[in-house]
């Protein structure tokens, strides 16, 4: 019994070619060549697990760079939003409402800027509403005097 050079295949002593891979054969083929080992296990054997902690041990993180998370700036909202609420209450409820959102999205703004400009907002939608609500009582005021 003698084996292909090629793909080391069991192949009869009198073959002229290999019925695996189609190689010619000399007359003296290896008698007991070793096979090739496939891909997979070749790299089964390089590979190497990780090693892996015990379930006790906490992993080892790094916090050097802890620095560069920051916290939202702490702004004070409070004049602003009772301020909304007055003009919700007392002259234009929907611009008092737009305040109001405007103050509570200041409170969720990632950098002081950004707040101070979704104030000014807040600012501004109270500022038009409390005009609104006074003209209009304005009005009703003129009205009522004309009409006794």
């Amino acid at each position: 019994m003698s084996f292909c050079n090629k793909c080391g295949n069991e192949i009869l002593d009198n073959a002229s070619f290999c019925n695996k891979c189609g190689a010619t054969l000399n007359q003296t083929a290896q008698e007991t060549p070793q096979p090739q080992q496939p891909q997979y296990q070749q790299t089964q054997q390089q590979y190497q697990a990780p090693q892996q902690q015990p379930y006790q041990q906490q992993p080892n993180y790094n916090y050097q760079n802890q620095q560069n998370f920051y916290a939202p700036p702490k702004i004070n909202t409070t004049g602003y939003l009772i301020w909304s609420i007055l003009t919700l209450i007392l002259c234009c409820w929907p611009l008092g409402i737009v305040g109001i959102v405007f103050v509570n999205k200041a409170k969720s703004c990632m950098s002081e800027e950004e707040a101070k400009k979704t104030l000014k907002n807040a600012m501004l939608f109270n500022i038009i509403g409390d005009a609104v609500g006074f003209v209009v009582i304005l009005i009703y005021i003129i009205v009522a005097i004309s009409n006794s």
